[in-house]
């Protein structure tokens, strides 16, 4: 489980045409921040961090603390706090006369967070599955079934290979994310792929060899 805060802030400077994202274990352990802007003086300011870090110190707290420091004279309007599972692949999601979708089933981007994308495209597949399981009046787990198997070839293998690249990922140190990132933005726009990524990370943290290598093994 990822918990998560979120401020709308004012009296702040902003470029309003670019999101910020910060990788830190200061500011957000296992998660990152992030500064939406919704204009040149307003933003959406949140952060995620994994579980096993908020019961040190709530979400909250680690918000409080990055905002004092970025936005020591920002006016607060609206706070949202609450969490998400951003938890490791869920296989069994299916029982006869029950298929689950969406946070339920573990489906949100381990990543990111981020589930809407992930909802829908399980939500079409369950519901195809559904309504031709009715027809043939069998909504037996061994019928409905045919969702999770497709779920998986959707959406399920980049899931399990984000949540082990997520782990990964934890596993460096803000100087080390930091030297990554110096030597990503060398390279054209167009050539900082996930491949990219990795041949860097690699080139920098040969350590994270057998790591990167089980992101491949699904």
């Amino acid at each position: 489980m990822e918990t998560c805060a979120q401020i709308t802030l004012g009296n702040i400077e902003v470029d309003p045409h670019v999101c910020d994202f910060y990788f830190s274990r200061k500011w957000a352990p296992g998660g990152y921040v992030w500064v939406f802007p919704k204009d040149g003086n307003t933003a959406n300011v949140g952060l995620g961090i994994s579980g096993e870090y908020s019961a040190e110190k709530p979400a909250i707290e680690y918000l409080n603390d990055f905002i004092q420091e970025k936005f020591p004279n920002a006016a607060r309007f609206i706070t949202v706090v609450g969490g998400v599972p951003c938890a490791p692949f869920m296989e069994d999601i299916v029982r006869d006369g029950l298929m689950i979708v969406g946070d339920a089933a573990h489906q949100a981007n381990p990543i990111s967070g981020g589930g809407i994308i992930q909802c829908i495209l399980a939500g079409e597949i369950a519901g195809n599955v559904a309504a031709a399981a009715i027809k043939e009046n069998n909504t037996s787990k061994q019928r409905l079934s045919e969702y999770s198997k497709e779920w998986y070839e959707v959406g399920g293998r980049t899931h399990v290979r984000s949540y082990r690249l997520k782990e990964t990922v934890y596993k460096l140190t803000d100087d080390e994310l930091n030297k990554t990132a110096l030597k990503m933005n060398k390279l054209a726009p167009e050539k900082r792929t996930i491949v990219s990524i990795f041949k860097t990370a690699l080139l920098n943290h040969p350590r994270l060899i057998p790591d990167i290598l089980k992101v491949f093994l699904v």
